[in-house]
């Protein structure tokens, strides 16, 4: 996951905004006399994000309702969505954060995701905290993320910081062709505790990271195939240091919790690669 930076901006600005664009008066006056309960929904998010216990903000209960479900997601998809309007800009910014998905790190970003959904959460429609730019498999492949305890909330990509230590691997898988599998370590790092070491579990399964980084890895794997037999057949040495070569490389440029560094991790420090992968014609 891709830690972000949330923009400098609060529900209430977005609010003003489509209060602005609005011309139908009693809309606007609604909005209005709402903006402190925002920004009380706001706080509360911000407070349970930083302590990992968004679980325990309550979903809509229309038996209790401070604010129309419907009304809230309306303002979101028929203002701040619509195009060439004031709040649209604001949807603009926060797509263009990060080319790629932060939850995934392979999709192209191109929509918002409702960290806690708008449709069980409508009062944080409009909390930028809440949005999150997104690539379309994992807006939609997580539809419900409405965690019932810590140990079920994946990363946030506003509230954690997960790129420093190792915590995904991956194995080269050995049958008539080589291919790649990437899963979480085995053992939680000893900079995290037992719940982030569940949470990291948790986002790996939900936004099917094996599958993503595995279709990456493997197609790599193929491309420097050619090139890895001429290293190995002019020298083995060579072609270990070439590996490390390009670990190190994927280390500064893409960082630690990348695909392509992960995998060059793996091919770097595998004897039974670097020795010629015998029983397969890999390098032959």
């Amino acid at each position: 996951m891709k830690k972000l930076n949330i923009l400098p901006i609060n529900v209430e600005d977005v609010a003003n905004l489509i209060i602005n664009d609005y011309k139908q008066q009693a809309k606007k006056e609604l909005l209005n006399a709402n903006i402190e309960y925002l920004k009380d929904f706001e706080t509360e998010y911000i407070e349970k994000a930083n302590q990992v216990k968004l679980f325990e903000i309550e979903r809509y209960n229309e038996e209790e309702v401070v604010i129309n479900k419907k009304l809230m997601i309306n303002y979101y998809e028929n203002r701040f969505l619509l195009e060439n309007s004031g709040a649209r800009k604001l949807y603009d910014e926060i797509l263009i954060m990060t080319k790629r998905c932060p939850y995934c790190t392979i999709g192209t970003v191109k929509t918002i995701d409702h960290f806690l959904p708008k449709s069980y959460y409508p009062y944080l429609a409009l909390t930028p905290s809440n949005l999150v730019p997104s690539c379309t498999d994992c807006n939609k492949g997580v539809l419900h993320n409405y965690p019932s305890k810590a140990e079920e909330q994946s990363f946030h990509p506003y509230f954690d910081d997960v790129e420093s230590v190792i915590w995904i691997k991956s194995e080269l898988m050995i049958s008539d062709s080589l291919f790649f599998q990437y899963k979480v370590i085995s053992e939680k790092p000893q900079e995290w505790d037992e719940v982030k070491y569940q949470r990291a579990q948790r986002h790996f399964n939900d936004y099917n990271i094996n599958e993503l980084f595995s279709l990456n890895a493997n197609d790599e794997l193929n491309s420097i195939r050619e090139k890895s037999k001429d290293m190995f057949y002019k020298n083995k040495d060579l072609l270990k240091e070439d590996l490390e070569d390009s670990y190190a490389s994927c280390v500064s440029a893409l960082g630690l919790m990348h695909w392509k560094t992960i995998m060059y991790r793996e091919l770097s420090t595998n004897d039974w690669f670097l020795n010629g992968c015998e029983g397969n014609d890999y390098l032959k």
